[in-house]
């Protein structure tokens, strides 16, 4: 039978000899590649803005850092697969406004909450822009407008999802005008942009940083941005508010987060490497040449503006009475 006094050394020698081994499993993240998975096809702005900023993290952490896609369903597959791995911070979600302040909005059987996650940083803050034909005979918001009243047919445009924050600019510039408009939605920036180019659908709205490329090509036009004010990267397209539409204004943010219950020590690993890709020259020069505007904030930070954006989109999507089931 063992008297106090040996139970005493016992408890002590085992907290001298676990407490090394669990500093020294933290001090040892991440100990091998780390997946960032984006919940939309590549090519697009998430797409781009996770490679840019996971590249540099990398090279913060000392360790490789892989994007993972994986597109569809309103970014839902995306977001129920990070839900689900598990919390030692080597499976990143980057989640946007679609996923955590427009579908708990619309979908009632939802499979995630913001509550499954702990926030990293925001990544960035980007304005929407309507691209469309360029040989549609209108140049400025009046023009398109015309010329869409006109089309027996109404107006198709992308978006890239139904229930997804392009879907809401475009039922909101449908209200806005008096339109008639039918969403058609698509995986990924890339084949919607294909079919504007094509003829297939007249207008698409997405983040400018998508369809800068092709505008500044002369490929395709730009009829205004979602913004509260004009991109500097192309400053001579105008806002909606500026065309008489001051209730076409929404703009998209993307988070970087981990499964909930991940180590605090590991979180904090992680904010530094975001913030230090954020901060980056090259990286920020990049991002802000594509209007993807950076937003580095802290843990606390970002878990507040999440929750003061769903509640904004709630309202929003309220009032343009939108539902999916």
């Amino acid at each position: 039978m063992l008297t106090n006094r040996k139970y005493a050394f016992l408890a002590l020698f085992a907290i001298l000899n676990c407490g090394p081994s669990v500093a020294l499993a933290q001090d040892a993240y991440p100990s091998r590649p780390i997946s960032i998975v984006v919940p939309f096809a590549a090519g697009g702005v998430t797409d781009m803005v996770g490679r840019l900023v996971g590249k540099k993290m990398g090279e913060s952490l000392k360790q490789t850092v892989i994007v993972e896609n994986a597109p569809g369903a309103s970014t839902m597959i995306g977001a129920e697969r990070v839900s689900r791995a598990a919390p030692d911070g080597y499976t990143l979600l980057i989640g946007t406004s679609t996923t955590f302040s427009t579908n708990p909005h619309l979908y009632k059987k939802i499979q995630y909450s913001i509550d499954n996650f702990q926030p990293i940083t925001v990544l960035s803050k980007i304005p929407f822009a309507a691209a469309y034909n360029k040989d549609i005979p209108a140049n400025n918001v009046k023009e398109f407008i015309e010329y869409a009243a006109a089309r027996k047919d109404g107006i198709n445009y992308g978006s890239t999802g139904t229930g997804g924050v392009s879907h809401l600019i475009g039922a909101m510039m449908g209200v806005a005008t008096k339109l008639q408009m039918q969403e058609i939605p698509y995986k990924g920036s890339a084949p919607a942009l294909a079919d504007v180019l094509g003829g297939q659908i007249q207008i698409y709205f997405d983040a400018i940083t998508t369809s800068l490329p092709l505008y500044k090509d002369g490929r395709i036009k730009i009829l205004g941005v979602t913004g509260t004010e004009r991109s500097a990267a192309a400053p001579e397209i105008p806002t909606f508010v500026e065309a008489g539409y001051p209730d076409v204004v929404l703009e998209f943010r993307l988070y970087l987060l981990v499964p909930k219950d991940t180590p605090k020590a590991i979180v904090d690993k992680l904010n530094q490497a975001a913030l230090f890709a954020l901060a980056d020259p090259e990286v920020k020069s990049k991002l802000e040449q594509d209007a993807a505007i950076p937003e580095p904030r802290s843990p606390d930070e970002t878990l507040k503006i999440m929750k003061d954006e769903n509640e904004t989109m709630g309202k929003i999507i309220r009032a343009l009475n939108v539902s999916l089931n």
